[in-house]
């Protein structure tokens, strides 16, 4: 057995360039027994910051009584390391630091994060603490250096323990494609698969009743059989479907405690109006309305009575869940009514069993698609529906190796696809047996884009999350590309080298075993002569992107700052004379893109014509030529119109990853494009199309600068194009009078003032000082979000107020576990904290708006769009931003007995003449003006008196 190190070290940053070691633990084992074990504090040589201090425990005062010196410390590592293998949870970090100081260079390393990713498939939260928590590890990881290295020890025995027990096909495949690729963990992969080959070892297989369970949900699966709509649609009453949720109705039955709400009935007759008549519907249901009811009872009820399915479409994954996990269910069980639902997702959210086998021949060719590999082995014969969320995959470069393991594939078609058991296909097959189908907005629109040829046909719609269908379609309809995915993508048509591969290679294999000899030795010069120009392609690629990138950066100066940049391509950009080079580095580009796709229109004619003719095997291949001539002539014509022939309906930018800016020429260029307008499209394919759709949210009317004081509808009718559709805006049921308080600094700079920032960060402290942390801030930038806490953070520590600030390190969900658990705590967020965050009690009872939500003007959509008004402030950017607002005052008031105040440190709400518009669109809450000085005492005047909500 061999002698391993499990090592952890404590640090006062995550920068191994800035930052400094305190503590080193080490902890030497062989299996289960421990050989022996170190610890040392370190001197870091500054003062430890009091964020490390709250989550090590180790001060300064510890640091001056037991602190050795970094080179002592250091030598006793290596010493008891030496050459032996080091195991760790995220070891990546700790060896960052440790080989910055040139010590452990070359032991190799075994990370238990990555295991367990591979072998922990389901665990929802991968820290060191959760793992330990959830397989029974009894030492606790306490963020000190030798607890967390003995946690990672019996994590590392858990998760070898797990891989020896896999079936021995799949280890020794695993095994393999790890020594194949140069993987880090091929040794640990040998050490399991020893394990697992020694006489009487255990193997993990399923039990019989699993294994039936899965194949009786797998059969039901693929024998679901079509809805079949009546001929002649009858209407619903609506009084019988109202009373489902009046005081004597099902639900009330059911459910005890369960309260009727008059705002929720009148939603349901507008819902039942939109299917009976075949109208379009907006409503604005406020929190607490109990929408999601409002409208699946009568899509059920509908569905089930007309035999014609419903579709409901939302903005996020969260929604999804709660619809299918907690609303359908109730509403089925509530109405005792036999109904079928589903969720269906797009083609890029299911594995292609076909493509994952044509990486298992070929092995995988980086250590992303390795462990992907890994991944998919164990996970596979598990699966009943092939949805890639159930796997965990944390790292950008693997989700890039698993989108190209799906059924996206552009050659992905029922009717060429091999694949008798396709997860998309059965998917697509449950949603035509459903009553009701449950999408997101990006399937919603890319079923649009194409036609609808995404989802099954339909008639019946529900669009919750409303407010974000203009970005959704905009994003839908839209075009990226760089680079990496020009090459991956000309790579899979033609890899050249000693041993090609990709779809030439498979076209001239074919050929040789279908064809004989003077048929087969055409198609595979034609297929030669393909792999040529896909090489040229991808070196033109090369050259184009590298002009293009200089002429960015001399754009920019050389100076991205910290975050990608946007530079929108306009008529102006291009008679730069800079762009004159860009143009010429493309026309060569542009050559040999045509030189593929004329390629492949050969190839595709003329195996067309010997499948006609009845030579066998040639249907994937057809599929997937098919594939690579939508890509290429896609990227032909939207490349051609971002560099040299725009139209005047998309808006065209370049990004640049400032991760990586100021490198040379390997900094990453995206091109995109995007429609300039919407409406239309979803007018045309949408509001047209349907018989019956309802629009819902509980922030979508807004207002202008310029226009009435109360909020409308109007704005989001004229972005849809929906001047037609009937509006109903509906109260909240709560008493935002009682439950919330707005106190608007009135003393406070405007944001681009002197002074600002400063009297920002002093009211910031006092406001959370006085409601006891319990906080969330609202900011509208990183950069001022990063700058604010290195002010507040420390003065609210003394205070015992922890701080949690986006963009350390923690996930946006691992960070609202972590603040629900804290005792006092403090969140700091940008813009996806403004919504979608639902914390009830009195956890989250002081909320800050640190700033007015006005998009950026320089973003390439905004000031594209902002073109086509004669006052695009008023009646573009206000809008915007009062929607935005909305959303973000929306976090506090959660339930009925939530309580709260929100501070508004942005005075152009009172100071300005627009800043009515922002107040008004709140529902109704209690609004004081004072000084900054005034905020804490009338914060902890409010939560510590309140007056008990109305009923």
């Amino acid at each position: 057995m061999r002698t391993l190190v499990s090592l952890d070290i404590e640090t006062t940053g995550l920068d191994p360039e800035r930052d400094s070691i305190i503590e080193i633990g080490l902890v030497v084992f062989e299996g289960p027994r421990i050989v022996s074990e170190f610890s040392q504090i370190v001197d870091p040589g500054r003062p430890i910051p009091p964020k490390i201090v709250e989550l090590t425990g180790i001060t300064d005062d510890m640091v001056a009584r037991e602190g050795a010196s970094l080179s002592y410390a250091l030598r006793e590592t290596q010493k008891v390391c030496g050459l032996h293998p080091i195991v760790g949870h995220n070891i990546a970090f700790d060896l960052g630091f440790l080989r910055r100081q040139r010590v452990l260079t070359t032991n190799p390393a075994i990370d238990t994060f990555e295991l367990a990713s591979i072998l922990i498939p389901h665990a929802g939260r991968y820290t060191l603490g959760a793992l330990g928590k959830a397989l029974g590890i009894t030492e606790p990881a306490t963020h000190r250096a030798l607890d967390d290295a003995r946690v990672a020890h019996q994590l590392y025995l858990k998760v070898a323990e797990r891989a020896a027990r896999l079936p021995l096909e799949a280890l020794e495949e695993i095994t393999t494609h790890a020594e194949r690729s140069g993987w880090g963990l091929a040794g640990f992969w040998r050490d399991a698969l020893e394990a697992g080959r020694e006489p009487g070892a255990p193997h993990d297989v399923p039990s019989p009743e699993a294994q039936r369970a899965r194949v009786f949900a797998l059969r039901q699966r693929q024998e679901a059989r079509p809805l079949v709509a009546r001929e002649d649609t009858r209407p619903l009453d609506a009084d019988a479907v109202t009373a489902t949720l009046g005081p004597a109705g099902e639900l009330a039955k059911r459910f005890p405690g369960y309260e009727s709400r008059p705002q929720q009935l009148e939603m349901m007759r507008q819902v039942v109006k939109a299917f009976n008549e075949g109208s379009v519907e907006i409503v604005e249901a406020g929190t607490g309305t109990g929408k999601s009811l409002a409208y699946l009872i009568p899509a059920m009820l509908w569905a089930i009575q007309n035999g014609q399915r419903v579709v409901v479409s939302t903005n996020t994954i969260n929604l999804q869940e709660q619809l299918m996990d907690k609303d359908v269910p109730a509403v089925i069980d509530a109405l005792g009514v036999d109904a079928r639902a589903t969720v269906m997702k797009g083609k890029g959210r299911y594995v292609c069993d076909l493509r994952i086998n044509d990486l298992r021949k070929s092995g995988p060719r980086t250590l992303e698609e390795a462990r992907l590999l890994a991944k998919l082995l164990i996970w596979r014969p598990t699966t009943i529906t092939g949805d890639t969320d159930e796997l965990f995959i944390p790292q950008p470069q693997e989700r890039m190796a698993l989108s190209h393991l799906t059924a996206e594939n552009p050659s992905c078609d029922r009717n060429s696809c091999s694949a008798t058991d396709c997860f998309f296909h059965q998917a697509r097959r449950l949603a035509e047996s459903a009553h009701v189908v449950i999408v997101n907005h990006a399937l919603l629109l890319a079923d649009v884009a194409v036609e609808n040829k995404a989802l099954p046909e339909y008639k019946y719609l529900v669009v919750d999350e409303a407010h974000h269908l203009e970005a959704a379609a905009t994003d839908a309809l839209g075009f990226t590309i760089d680079r990496d995915e020009l090459g991956r993508n000309l790579g899979e048509i033609a890899r050249g080298g000693r041993k090609p591969t990709g779809l030439t290679a498979d076209i001239a294999a074919a050929a040789r075993a279908h064809l004989p000899p003077e048929q087969s030795g055409a198609v595979e010069t034609q297929a030669d002569r393909l792999t040529a120009s896909a090489g040229r392609a991808s070196q033109t690629a090369i050259q184009f992107f590298d002009e293009l990138q200089d002429f960015l950066a001399n754009q920019s100066g050389g100076e991205n700052g910290d975050y990608a940049q946007r530079t929108r391509i306009t008529s102006g950009l291009r008679s730069n004379p800079g762009w004159g080079r860009v143009e010429r580095a493309f026309d060569p580009f542009l050559a040999e893109m045509n030189g593929v796709a004329k390629g492949l229109n050969t190839l595709f004619a003329g195996l067309s014509q010997l499948s006609e003719r009845g030579v066998d095997g040639l249907e994937l291949l057809l599929g997937r030529i098919s594939g690579a001539l939508r890509f290429t002539t896609e990227a032909i014509e939207q490349l051609n119109a971002i560099v040299s022939k725009p139209t005047d309906k998309q808006i065209y930018w370049a990004e640049t990853d400032a991760a990586r800016a100021g490198r040379g020429r390997g900094l990453r260029v995206t091109l995109r494009a995007a429609p300039l307008h919407v409406g239309d499209l979803i007018r045309q394919r949408l509001w047209d199309q349907k018989e019956g759709v309802v629009l819902t949210s509980a922030t979508i009317r807004t207002a202008s600068a310029a226009g009435k004081a109360l909020p409308t509808f109007d704005y989001i009718k004229m972005r849809l194009d929906a001047s037609d559709a009937g509006a109903l805006a509906l109260g909240s049921p709560f008493d935002f009078k009682s439950a919330a308080l707005v106190y608007v600094a009135s003393d406070i700079p405007e944001p681009n003032q002197q002074g600002y920032q400063a009297m920002l960060e002093r009211g910031l402290i006092d406001f959370f000082r006085a409601s006891q942390g319990r906080g969330m801030a609202l900011f509208t930038s990183y950069a001022q979000l990063r700058s604010t806490s290195k002010i507040i953070a420390p003065a609210l520590l003394r205070d015992g107020i922890q701080v949690f600030e986006q963009g350390e390190g923690l996930s946006r969900r691992a960070m609202l576990e972590q603040f629900r658990a804290s005792g006092k705590a403090v969140i700091l967020g940008t813009r996806s904290f403004w919504e979608g965050v639902d914390i009830q009690g009195e956890k989250l009872s002081a909320l800050a708006i640190c700033k007015l939500p006005f998009d950026v003007p320089t973003d390439p959509i905004f000031a594209a769009r902002s073109e086509t008004f004669d006052n695009p402030f008023s009646d573009y950017s206000v809008p915007e931003s009062v929607l935005k607002f909305r959303q973000g005052f929306g976090r506090l008031i959660r339930s009925r007995s939530d309580r709260g105040v929100v501070a508004v440190f942005d005075r152009r709400v009172i100071s300005k003449t627009y800043g009515q518009a922002f107040l008004n669109a709140l529902p109704g809450p209690s609004v004081q003006r004072g000084p900054l000085a005034g905020l804490g005492r009338a914060t902890a005047q409010w939560l510590a008196a309140p007056e008990k909500p109305k009923p």
